[in-house]
């Protein structure tokens, strides 16, 4: 299966799909309004529960990106650490530390 780059791309996959359709069922009797009903919403519930799995993943990298963020943080107070030499400024550093970390 092609995975469509640009819009180009999905609207050349669709017409190709479309005409790939209409020529396998093009002899296919007429379907009725309420099966063709039925059949969107079958559809629309499959969409539903993908978008759902998409969310949740979506969820999963902000939170594992939030976690990165904040150990980078961490690492550039560190880093910060090693340079400074006042006593107020060093302690403040490292509480921020602790604090990030205990999260």
């Amino acid at each position: 299966m092609e995975i469509p780059k640009s819009g180009e791309d999905v609207e050349r996959i669709s017409q190709e799909v479309s005409e790939e359709y209409h020529e396998e069922h093009h002899h296919e009797e007429v379907v009725s309004l309420e099966d063709a009903v039925a059949t969107a919403v079958h559809m629309l519930s499959h969409l539903e529960a993908q978008l759902a799995s998409i969310a949740g993943t979506l969820r999963e990298i902000d939170a594992k990106l939030s976690n990165l963020s904040r150990y980078l943080g961490v690492l550039a107070k560190l880093m910060l650490l090693r340079e400074v030499k006042s006593g107020e400024l060093r302690e403040r550093l490292v509480r921020e530390i602790v604090e990030a970390l205990s999260e």
